[in-house]
């Protein structure tokens, strides 16, 4: 079963662990310091209930920027025996950040320290793809990337650079790292210098989307998988608000994200931050019903064995697509593109993978990019609650708004679907009955494994400027015209999204029609070209929620 976790509060309370700093340091990325609402509880409290009564497996603990607050964390959770995780989302907010980049790393002697403990499971870099391609956020203006600065770079060398710089400091760290990702962009990149990737679940993801970037990213490069299960976003409701657009997911639709992140089967997932799921009252802590929820999910997926992992990850459409640091065809926030670079614009092979998934999602996800910002689907409900100090003495509000909006479901089909970069084996897509090989270049590795999936009966369907050459092929010129009518049944049921473990799918739906209650069940895949890989169970599972 996957290790489950808590992020630690950002506006409920004062850090326990932090509690004599957080006045001093933004917790959001609103670009304000917002107080505390409630009495910070007592450090060995806090640690009990994260333990006792969330029954959390570990703790994301985003430190603030100061290496003795640093050092003291790091000695108490030791010190309790908590796992955890060091976050860097603050230092990114308030700075110091390291020369020439917008990212802040915590020193390394504080992360050996950390190391020579039993706690500490590693780092984790918060939307690290986010300020690669939005070099003016955390900056005042200036624009420093994440990673990779432009100098002059093309497409393919920018991604190789980037990759070089991952992988750098990945080995000059030498504790996992895991890249937390807003957008289903950039994963590829990460795995292949080294990193975890920890996609979100809810806040603004297109969902099967998300989940077959990143599936196929891990997947292909080996790498561990663990969600966040982020409860930020556009959406209000009359449910426990901490700030509008906190939780920006009804209650509902969270149960089906802690349901989908179980029955995927990642190596684990965390809840982002743990000011829904918890009040402080009088300085003890008790559940919201956000908290609930989580607390009930948590005792049900105990019982919840699945007959497969991560590791069993197949797929029915194997898409091959260059990465080039881009989410939307009209760019990033500002306009820049790839790689949040100036002098990479974008045209239409750049951002083919946006076409390919709006086929095959049905239509159901954006036609303008591949997260609901910048696409046509934006809209943000709770950017019409006015962030005023008079508002904020309101907070928190045990009902945000009289009515719900949902302007982000959390169901969007589609069947078997697994993205790969160009640079894919022949291994990675082999139980694919049909190939699609879009974006603005194909190195020499990736044409050969389309080549000799072509050869062992995969259909192949191919952008015409790639000039692929494989036996079963179709050239494309329109991908989210075309390529519907020409996979046929293949395509799937709109009512489905299918995720493929070898001899098993996990069919997700959401048979209300409402778009934030999914129903679960894992059933017998129909037979491939290929035999999959050996399994932990056989015969026919029957698993719902």
């Amino acid at each position: 079963m996957a290790a489950i976790g808590v992020q630690n509060s950002v506006i409920a309370f004062d850090d326990p662990f932090h509690s004599d700093a957080c006045g001093r340091f933004m917790r959001t990325g609103e670009g304000r310091l917002f107080p505390s609402q409630e009495p910070a509880p007592a450090a060995e409290h806090y640690v009990d209930f994260l333990r006792g009564t969330l029954e959390a497996d570990f703790l994301v603990q985003h430190v603030v920027p100061a290496d003795a607050e640093i050092e003291r964390f790091i000695d108490a959770a030791e010190g309790y025996g908590m796992p955890y995780i060091l976050g860097n989302e603050f230092g990114n907010i308030n700075g110091p950040h390291t020369a020439g980049t917008n990212r802040y790393d915590i020193p390394p002697r504080l992360v050996e320290r950390a190391a020579r403990g039993k706690a500490f499971r590693g780092l984790l870099y918060d939307e690290t793809e986010h300020l690669q391609m939005h070099p003016g956020q955390y900056t005042g203006g200036g624009r420093l990337h994440q990673w990779l600065n432009p100098t002059g770079r093309n497409f393919a060398e920018a991604e190789e650079a980037f990759v070089e710089s991952v992988r750098g400091f990945k080995e000059r760290i030498g504790c996992e790292v895991w890249g937390e990702h807003v957008f289903p962009s950039l994963l590829h990149l990460f795995a292949r210098g080294g990193f975890g990737l920890a996609p979100k679940l809810l806040k603004e993801e297109f969902q099967s989307v998300q989940l077959a970037v990143a599936m196929g990213a891990a997947k292909q490069y080996r790498r561990n998988l663990c969600y966040c299960v982020d409860l930020w976003g556009m959406d209000v409701g009359p449910w426990f608000t901490r700030l509008w657009g906190f939780p920006a997911h009804s209650p509902r639709e969270f149960e089906s994200a802690l349901y989908l992140a179980h029955y995927t089967a990642p190596h684990g997932f965390f809840v982002e931050n743990g000011d829904a799921l918890m009040r402080s009252e009088g300085g003890k802590l008790r559940l919201t019903e956000f908290g609930e929820i989580f607390t009930g999910c948590r005792q049900k997926i105990k019982s919840l064995g699945l007959p497969y992992s991560i590791g069993d990850l197949t797929c029915r459409i194997a898409v091959v697509s260059a990465d080039d640091g881009c989410f939307a065809k009209s760019g990033a926030f500002d306009g820049a593109g790839g790689f949040g670079f100036r002098h990479l614009p974008l045209d239409a092979r750049n951002t083919e993978l946006i076409d390919v998934l709006y086929a095959l999602s049905h239509g159901s996800v954006s036609r303008l990019s591949l997260n609901q910002h910048k696409s046509e689907l934006s809209v943000f409900p709770a950017a019409a609650f006015e962030r005023a100090p008079e508002n904020l003495k309101r907070l928190p509000l045990l009902r945000g708004a009289e009515t719900e909006s949902l302007v982000h479901p959390i169901f969007y089909p589609m069947n078997s679907v697994l993205v790969f970069d160009d640079q894919a084996r022949y291994e990675d897509i082999e139980t694919a009955e049909a190939v699609i090989v879009c974006g603005s270049r194909l190195s020499g590795g990736g044409r050969a494994a389309v080549a000799e999936a072509g050869r062992r009966g995969a259909r192949i369907f191919a952008a015409r400027h790639l000039n692929v050459r494989a036996e079963g092929l179709t050239e494309i010129t329109d991908f989210a015209a075309d390529l519907p009518a020409a996979l046929g049944p293949l395509l799937g049921d709109r009512r489905e999204w299918v995720i493929g473990y070898g001899r098993y799918d996990l069919a997700i739906t959401n048979p209300s029609g409402d778009g934030k209650t999914l129903s679960f069940a894992v059933r017998n895949a129909p037979p491939r070209k290929k035999a999959c890989s050996a399994h932990s169970a056989a015969g026919e599972c029957g698993v719902s929620t």
